[in-house]
């Protein structure tokens, strides 16, 4: 009788056992299963609001509205403007957002890299460069519209993501007509500050021969 009693007792300890375990393992799973949904919740929302940043800025940029624009300017960094996918970091000018408020009325020539294909100096006033090198096609009219999904669409070497390794990326496509090789990307790199997406980087891609 005693060793039934003994018995007994053991396979109840090892249900329980068991039981804890099961249960154990199931707390495990759920707390993966919330953090994996919370990550992916996160991730969407950071893909959002990068999405509204980049509709507005591009909807400053059709306006030519350079007051809108320069709110977005990444207090510290500033904003770079780069004419091309291969960024000249040395060459390329570096803008803190009063500069940018003030575009309209800035009639000062800068130096804003070189031009493909010539080797020669860009130098233009920046409502000069605003049209011949960032709103060169309808962007807001654009339907392939990626968040950090940027690639390079020519021939050009493209290393955007070394020069902002910490950057998000929003893009703007527009392809081609079919009289001319005229697609071109914009690209707007932001970087976050407390909890909010700043631009660190104007960047536009484009048919280069």
């Amino acid at each position: 009788m005693k060793k039934f009693v003994l018995i007994l007792g053991i396979a109840s300890s090892m249900f329980l056992i068991s039981c804890s375990n099961a249960e154990s393992n199931q707390a495990t799973d759920e707390s993966d299963v919330q953090e994996t949904n919370e990550e992916a919740h996160e991730i969407a929302t950071s893909e959002e609001q990068l999405r509204v940043h980049g509709d507005l800025i591009v909807d400053a940029l059709d306006k030519a509205d350079f007051d809108q624009l320069a709110t977005f300017v990444h207090p510290e960094k500033g904003i770079r403007f780069s004419p091309y996918v291969f960024i000249e970091e040395e060459e390329q000018l570096v803008f803190e957002a009063e500069q940018v408020r003030a575009f309209s009325n800035d009639d000062e020539v800068y130096d804003w890299g070189t031009e493909d294909g010539t080797g020669d100096t860009i130098q233009l006033t920046p409502n000069a460069y605003y049209n011949d090198y960032i709103y060169i096609r309808d962007f807001i009219e654009s339907n392939e519209v990626l968040v950090n999904d940027i690639e390079a669409r020519g021939n050009m070497l493209m290393n955007v993501e070394e020069v902002y390794p910490e950057a998000s990326f929003v893009s703007y496509y527009v392809p081609g007509t079919d009289v001319e090789l005229d697609w071109a990307n914009l690209i707007l790199a932001f970087e976050e500050v407390n909890g909010d997406w700043y631009l660190v980087g104007i960047i536009v891609d484009r048919w280069t021969t």
